[in-house]
């Protein structure tokens, strides 16, 4: 799996700069993440086909896709410059795509003791992909950076981190490290 992760990277030239070492350990965290999820992904009562490179595929209900929303966040973090969180307060237009996120991370911890009470942990995974496929569309839809105002910016930012946070703390709970570049 780490090898697939390898020639992955390799076919898209990303993580140069990068030191060896630094890019073993993410191809590793990719690799491994990708088996996990895929294997944590079906119900445990199911069965199941493992195909490597469906698994470490950057698109779908895989791992890397998942991880990928977390380096995107880590992303925008490394480009803050200037911002005021306390303007958050001051939001009073969320866009459907912001609702949808909140929405969302609302239900997490509901599904974490669902997911316990049930031995599922592939609800946990069902909802890290479903906030990573909501991230994913709320990046490519609304302005983040480059906001229109000051406090839309900050919410959007706040809400970024947010969402970071939820999907590392998911993932974790599947045992997946998540990367801050891939």
């Amino acid at each position: 799996m780490i090898e697939e992760a390898r020639s992955g990277a390799a076919e898209r030239g990303i993580l140069e700069g990068l030191s060896d070492e630094e890019q073993n350990d993410i191809f590793r965290q990719i690799g491994l993440g990708a088996l996990k999820f895929f294997i944590l992904k079906i119900n445990p009562k199911k069965r199941m086909v493992f195909d490597p490179k469906e698994s470490v595929d950057m698109q779908g209900q895989t791992g890397p896709y998942i991880q990928n929303a977390v380096v995107r966040i880590h992303s925008i973090q490394r480009k803050l410059t200037d911002w005021n969180p306390d303007l958050v307060k001051n939001y009073t237009n969320p866009v459907p795509q912001e609702i949808q996120l909140v929405k969302y991370l609302q239900s997490y911890p509901e599904l974490v003791l669902t997911a316990d009470r049930e031995k599922d942990p592939s609800v946990i995974a069902s909802f890290a992909y479903e906030l990573a496929k909501d991230f994913h569309k709320f990046y490519h839809d609304v302005r983040i950076l480059k906001a229109e105002t000051e406090e839309a910016k900050a919410y959007r930012l706040v809400l970024c981190s947010v969402v970071k946070d939820v999907l590392t703390k998911a993932m974790d709970l599947l045992g997946i490290e998540m990367p801050e570049r891939m």
